[in-house]
């Protein structure tokens, strides 16, 4: 049987039993339809998937270069049926005003194309505290800040202030405690870490 286009809203019949199946970015939807005895296997593509991730990201880079977003850049970008949820960053400070920039730009393109449909939510964000640092560009803009580093060897985790940014990785300074003879001496350690042996690197807020 050749593979048809059903739209999305029909699939909620409730002969039809869903099951979704994903596979390199294109989501099919894999149904039976129930006629008496016979079932029909159908294939059926999901147009709120025309739009493929990487698309959404070419569009905003394109957007950035000939805006004054130009030190933006994104992190992370979810789609899930008709939810989008697009984080961002910034090499200057990346405040409320980019966030509505950037949201107001893609209502514009995604109500234009009809590409998810008249109804979908649009999330615009910064990354925010606790999400973990992807670019070294990312890196630069904390630097002195407290950081967490996860290796990848073992787990073990290096905490301190983030001092560089070079080529190789990146350079942690932090405390430690020494006893020489009945005093604990405190002494400052610049731990060198690799970029090959970095898990994660996530800013901590200091209280």
């Amino acid at each position: 049987m050749e593979p048809i286009t059903i739209p999305y809203e029909n699939c909620k019949h409730p002969i039809l039993q869903k099951a979704l199946i994903i596979k390199r970015k294109r989501v099919y939807l894999h149904c039976f339809w129930k006629r008496g005895n016979i079932f029909d296997s159908l294939f059926l593509f999901l147009r709120t998937f025309d739009l493929k991730e990487e698309d959404i990201i070419q569009l905003l880079e394109t957007y950035f270069q000939d805006s004054d977003l130009e030190d933006c850049f994104i992190t992370e970008l979810n789609v899930s049926g008709t939810k989008i949820m697009v984080f961002v960053d910034s090499d200057s400070d990346m405040g409320f005003d980019k966030c509505r920039k950037i949201s107001r730009f893609l209502e514009g393109h995604f109500d234009e194309t009809q590409v998810f449909g008249e109804k979908y939510t649009l999330e615009v964000s910064s990354p925010g505290i606790g999400k973990p640092l992807k670019f070294k560009r990312q890196y630069l803009k904390n630097i002195d800040r407290k950081v967490e580093v996860t290796l990848k060897e073992d787990g073990k985790k290096v905490k301190g202030l983030l001092k560089a940014v070079t080529d190789e990785g990146v350079e942690i300074e932090y405390e430690i405690k020494e006893k020489q003879g009945k005093k604990n001496i405190k002494k400052t350690i610049l731990q060198q870490i690799a970029e090959e042996e970095i898990e994660k690197i996530i800013v901590k807020i200091s209280f």
